[in-house]
């Protein structure tokens, strides 16, 4: 799915050798690429992955996504954090989850809670807890919905937000 909008500014765009030379063999330009990281078309990344750049455009975090070029070579699009930079890389920097990897919630959930105190404890709002909890279970909440009826807008409803 590509949403319509950029959702955030890449900085500066730097293309290593090795991706450039892959984007000269497919006769594609870059831009096609970065613009569909800017606008939340990911590529093929993991649910997983697909999740964290969601929150990390909600309250800052490293963006990926993968693709591939019209001649199958695998190129990864990351951008930093703070939004300064943005790099084409060559190859797939996503490791693919076969069926029988069960996804690390766990570990997700730390991530989240860490992100979230993070961010409370900076803009001296660590009062605002329950209700920012209160706002991540409805969010959570219609995004399930949304899955269930079979909704694909759930990323641009999240991302709405």
């Amino acid at each position: 799915m590509t949403l319509s909008r950029i959702l955030f500014e890449p900085g500066h765009v730097s293309i290593l050798p090795d991706a450039a030379a892959a984007l000269a063999e497919s006769g594609e330009d870059a831009k096609l690429f970065l613009d569909r990281h800017v606008t939340g078309d990911w590529g093929e990344i993991s649910p997983t992955d697909r999740s964290a750049n969601i929150l990390a455009l909600a309250i800052g975090g490293e963006l990926l996504s993968s693709y591939r070029t019209s001649r199958g070579v695998a190129l990864s699009v990351m951008t930093d954090a703070r939004r300064s930079g943005t790099y084409i890389l060559p190859g797939d920097a996503v490791e693919k989850e076969d069926s029988e990897t069960v996804p690390d919630f766990e570990g997700f959930t730390v991530a989240v809670g860490l992100a979230l105190g993070e961010f409370l404890f900076s803009t001296g709002k660590p009062e605002a807890l329950a209700k920012s909890l209160a706002a991540i279970e409805a969010v959570a909440s219609a995004t399930l919905l949304a899955s269930q009826l079979g909704s694909e807008s759930t990323t641009a409803i999240v991302a709405e937000e």
